[in-house]
Order: structure tokens, then sequence, then C-alpha cells
């Protein structure tokens, strides 16, 4: 019993000192100001490119690939909680293809395409640093090529590839009161990528679209105090 009345004794006592300790404490930072700030943001992409499907073939399969991501945006404020982040990132993208080919060392290539992007995001910024983010996004080729695993020429399909790319965005993320951040974001093309005007006949009528997950940190210059 006097153990037991000892110890709540001591809880009382320490509970009592943090509760003064709280209320002397002074924040390092207030919280971020409601402002106009530029920032940088990079990360890693999963994307792949999904074939129509109303084309039918057994020799033309694609699969996720791990490429980067890395730009610029403005964070605007519109009003209350809302916000409208416009960016400028280059992304790459593409698939991994798996394809029966006359040669069964050109079975397995990658198609690495490289895009410069600009996302217009619509933010809903929660006073606890959470947002949920919806825009689209029209995307300019800059590159394509087939990389083969085998040791040999990569083609480039600049020619076979549309020279512009639309998508619509959807994500989440959180900031933190300096700044610092990460965000998860789901880009869905909407067009054909593919130009099959320029594809061999057996070729032509391919259509196949962007499918891309991010997964990033973002950072916003001048929310620190």
């Amino acid at each position: 019993m006097k153990k037991i009345s000892f110890l709540s004794l001591a809880l009382v006592t320490c509970f009592g000192v943090l509760a003064q300790d709280d209320q002397a404490h002074k924040p390092v930072r207030t919280a971020m100001s409601v402002q106009p700030r530029f920032g940088i943001k990079g990360g890693v992409n999963i994307a792949n490119l999904e074939m129509d499907d109303e084309v039918t073939t057994t020799e033309f399969k694609t699969n996720t690939k791990t490429t980067f991501q890395f730009g610029l945006f403005a964070n605007i404020p519109l009003g209350g909680n809302l916000r409208l982040q416009p960016e400028l990132v280059y992304a790459g993208e593409g698939a991994k293809v798996t394809e029966t080919p006359t040669s069964p060392a050109l079975s397995g290539y990658e198609i690495d395409l490289g895009y410069v992007n600009v996302p217009i995001m619509f933010q809903l910024q929660t006073p606890g640093g959470f947002n949920a983010e919806l825009g689209p996004q029209v995307g300019f080729l800059v590159n394509a090529e087939q990389d083969y695993d085998s040791p040999q020429t990569n083609p480039d399909l600049k020619d076979w590839m549309k020279k512009v790319n639309f998508s619509v965005g959807v994500g989440a993320g959180y900031l933190t009161r300096i700044g610092l951040g990460f965000g998860v974001r789901y880009n869905h093309g909407l067009s054909n990528v593919f130009n099959g005007d320029d594809a061999p006949a057996e070729r032509k009528s391919w259509e196949f679209s962007t499918r891309t997950i991010q997964a990033g940190l973002v950072y916003h210059f001048g929310a620190a105090k």
C-alpha cells in the first residue's frame, strides 16, 4: 500500500511539473502563414502504358517500370483552405514490355518516355497540414526510346509517339510547418500517346495511354519561421 501511495504521489508530482513546463514553453515556430510560395519537388514514378481494350494482341504485354520526377511549383492561396498549384515537372514514364518477336533476344525491353508536364492542381489544405488535390495536366514529349536488355542500339521512338499527352491527376499529402512535406499522386492519361500514322502496318491501330503513380518530397521556400 505504501509503495502504491508513493508511486501515485510521484506520478502526480511529475504531471504537475510537466504541466507547468508546458505552460511556460513557447513554440519554436508559429503556424505557417497563408501566402504565395514557390517550391521544389522530386521523387519516384511507377509508370505503365495501358493498351486499348479494343486492340487484341497476345504478342505485346506491358508491365510497370520505376523511374523518377522532379520540378518546380508555385502554391497560391485562393481563399479559405483552397490553393492553386501550377507546376513544371520533368517525369520519366513508359513501361516494361514483353513481346514475342522474330528474335528471342529482343523479347524484353522498356519503352522510356520523358515528358515535361504542366499540372494545374487545386488543393484543399487543412490547418493540420494534410491536403487533397485534383487537377488537369498537359505533357510535352521530349524523348522516347526503346531500351533493350541486350547490348545493341536503342532505337528512337519519337516518330511513333504523339508530342502532347493530356491527363488528370488526383493525390494527397502532408506539409509540415517548416515547409517540408510529402505527397502521393495518381496521373491517369486521357489521350492516346501512340502515333499510328508513322508505325508499321501491323501496329497502326494500336492505342496506349499513360498510367503513373508518383510519390516524393516537396519543399516550400519561405514557410519556416
